[in-house]
């Protein structure tokens, strides 16, 4: 019930980062792990398969100190701890996509699913590739080199959109073990998701983190011509992050919240709205609802009807209380 969400689980996995759902499969990240777990019972989830060597991603963000030394050491994870009811913790399905054959996936996503497939940014520069047509026993495929400093991939029918601190790379997945690549746009350095519809491609930078850069705004390509990708627009902003779209309607998380544009004419994007939220991350958008994640909790809207009204908030202070 979007006006009532429940607290009802948590899964304890260290070094998690990313999610999928097939089914009643979860699929996660546990540090340099890819992790297969049975949720169709999520007070009695299984772990079905363990693959480690994967994910060599690490990166920080927004601390306030400095790192001026470090020890390294190695040590194996206990398996997955699965608390029914956690007090200080949340389990949250933003969206049921089991019968989609695409996840539904925020922006800042680096693992998506598209079919029979995973593909994850498991470190700067590659891709990985791993089917999961059996799906309890994922087999890992072909690690790309698809560019620098990559950051986030997005799936769009048979292409796969991928952020970087350096630009947006662009591939091909009509053969979806063998990714190839088709164009690429090139924009000043700074952090860099990326959506588009399949006409058009938008792209927020926002500086002041691990990326570089001193941009802060929010481009619009032109990407119909996918080898050649062209900048129709740029429209300066605070410290964008997350996006999402539906329709005409463009959702851009911005301090202080999410910001609502029309985009029915792209190159000259038109601001309708303001969530204030706090300092918003992500964003999903999926058949007239939209659920935010920001430094307060986790939010529900109804973007299908004038206002777009909240339907509920599910504020980190309050989880357990």
């Amino acid at each position: 019930n979007p006006s009532h969400p429940v607290q009802t689980a948590f899964l304890a996995i260290p070094g998690n980062n990313d999610i999928a759902v097939k089914g009643n499969l979860l699929y996660a990240d546990m540090s340099d792990e890819l992790l297969t777990l049975d949720i169709s019972d999520i007070h009695n989830v299984k772990l079905l398969n363990e693959q480690q060597n994967i994910f060599h991603y690490y990166g920080y963000e927004g601390a306030e100190k400095v790192i001026i030394g470090w020890k390294k050491t190695y040590r194996t994870h206990p398996n997955p701890i699965i608390t029914p009811g956690c007090a200080n913790c949340q389990f949250f399905e933003a969206s049921s996509s089991s019968s989609s054959s695409t996840g539904v996936a925020g922006s800042m996503s680096r693992m998506v699913m598209v079919g029979n497939y995973l593909y994850a940014v498991p470190e700067r520069h590659s891709l990985r590739v791993i089917n999961i047509a059996n799906p309890a026993k994922p087999q890992l495929g072909q690690n790309v080199y698809a560019g620098f400093d990559l950051e986030t991939v997005y799936p769009f029918k048979d292409k796969l959109f991928l952020g970087s601190m350096e630009g947006v790379y662009i591939y091909d997945i009509s053969n979806p073990a063998n990714p190839t690549s088709l164009g690429t746009f090139s924009h000043g350095r700074a952090c860099d998701p990326v959506i588009t519809d399949g006409n058009y491609a938008y792209v927020t930078l926002h500086a002041g983190t691990s990326c570089g850069g001193a941009s802060n705004e929010l481009d619009v390509l032109d990407v119909q011509d996918l080898a050649h990708p062209t900048l129709i627009s740029s429209l300066q902003m605070t410290k964008p992050t997350g996006l999402s779209k539906d329709g005409n309607q463009l959702f851009v998380c911005d301090p202080p919240g999410v910001k609502v544009f029309d985009a029915s004419s792209p190159g000259t994007l038109e601001l309708r709205n303001t969530l204030d939220i706090g300092n918003a991350y992500d964003v999903i958008t999926s058949n007239g609802r939209l659920v935010a994640i920001s430094d307060k909790g986790v939010y529900q809207f109804d973007y299908s009807r004038p206002g777009i009204p909240m339907l509920s908030a599910l504020l980190i202070n309050n989880i357990g209380k």
